[in-house]
């Protein structure tokens, strides 16, 4: 193509941008109706809409940066999933206990012909939920030789309950997702992809005032600490102006 071809080319491309109805193009793609919600709403109505549906996003918790769950009341949800679910009728008990850094997992298992203690250790290598990355990435410091399909099951029950916990939802279901649609890595690194599990995904992509919860927040990081899992929360958009704000207000009294 000759200079003056390209030229011609790049005139006539630039006319037909002009042309374009712009604004005809946003309100498709959604964006002045988005526009139109971050005028119509303060940060303190978007918050407190998305407090009436997740009481554990406490002002408290997003500037402390960390929202903690007991491990007994984890363990007490997740034994529940278990203990309810065929799939596990020969698992009699769960236990979970935490150092700095480490999840210890008991499991109680007993057949006719297998009675056996199976005690795995675990650390967290990243956490992350939010609209760029939905992953969490284990390592497990202990050797399995069988059953790792049904164990990693219990593994996203354990981070799907976490996740329940930490935002204080009511009613949340017991229903697992495929675990094979969930976990993509096995053992002895396990990565579990929470927005396939259908209770995350839906939690996560539900709207409220024409936002979602993570318009609002991120879950970025994840913690064993003595009897508690501990779960960074990142505010981000309007809500972490108002975070900044009250955060202010605190350095300068």
């Amino acid at each position: 193509m000759s200079s003056e071809d390209a030229v011609e080319e790049a005139s006539s491309i630039l006319m037909k941008v002009k042309k374009v109805d712009i604004r005809g193009k946003l309100n498709e793609l959604g964006i002045l109706d988005k526009a139109k919600q971050l005028k119509a709403y303060s940060e303190n109505t978007i918050w407190n809409e998305i407090q009436k549906h997740f009481p554990g996003l406490t002002m408290d918790a997003l500037l402390e940066g960390w929202i903690p769950i007991s491990l007994d009341l984890l363990q007490q949800h997740v034994s529940e999933y278990i203990l309810s679910s065929p799939e596990f009728k020969d698992i009699r008990g769960l236990q979970l206990r935490a150092d700095d850094g480490v999840l210890h997992m008991l499991l109680d298992w007993r057949t006719a012909i297998k009675n056996a203690s199976i005690k795995l250790d675990y650390t967290i290598e990243s956490f992350a939920l939010n609209k760029e990355k939905d992953e969490v990435v284990l390592h497990c410091q202990t050797k399995l030789y069988e059953e790792p399909n049904r164990v990693n099951t219990i593994l996203q029950a354990v981070f799907q309950k976490a996740v329940e916990l930490a935002l204080k939802i009511k009613g949340a279901s017991n229903k697992q997702a495929d675990n094979q649609a969930v976990v993509t890595k096995f053992f002895p690194k396990i990565t579990l992809h929470m927005m396939q599990i259908p209770e995350i995904k839906q939690i996560a992509e539900k709207q409220y005032l024409g936002f979602t919860l993570l318009d609002v927040v991120h879950l970025t990081d994840a913690r064993f600490r003595p009897g508690a899992l501990e779960i960074r929360v990142q505010p981000v958009g309007l809500v972490k102006n108002l975070v900044d704000v009250v955060r202010r207000k605190q350095i300068a009294s």
